[in-house]
């Protein structure tokens, strides 16, 4: 579980907090933090969990740091996640919307 560290259930729980239609679901501060962690625990690696964290960022209104957190993420996607055009194409607008300060809904 999130609690004991399991890293994507960490990601998961602050991507569906913070992109949740539901204004209730969501609570930036939080989000920030559990992404964050998922982010640490992978030593950066994964461009899922940092486009996590930048959506978080984005639901907090820290707007610069979500853009800088996106454009990390777009960097780190593999050369096998590139050629999906579906992922680069949706990481690619979350940056856009960042950069307009509009914040990620699934």
């Amino acid at each position: 579980s999130a609690e004991q560290g399991y890293v994507p259930a960490m990601n998961s729980i602050a991507w569906i907090s913070a992109t949740a239609a539901d204004d209730k679901l969501r609570n930036g501060t939080e989000e920030v933090k559990w992404a964050s962690d998922a982010c640490a625990k992978d030593g950066w690696k994964e461009a899922n969990y940092i486009d996590t964290l930048a959506a978080a960022y984005a639901e907090a209104d820290r707007w610069k740091e979500a853009v800088e957190t996106q454009q990390k993420a777009v960097a780190q996607l593999t050369a096998e996640q590139r050629d999906d055009t579906n992922l680069l194409q949706s990481f690619r607008q979350r940056l856009e919307q960042y950069q307009n300060q509009q914040k990620a809904r699934e």
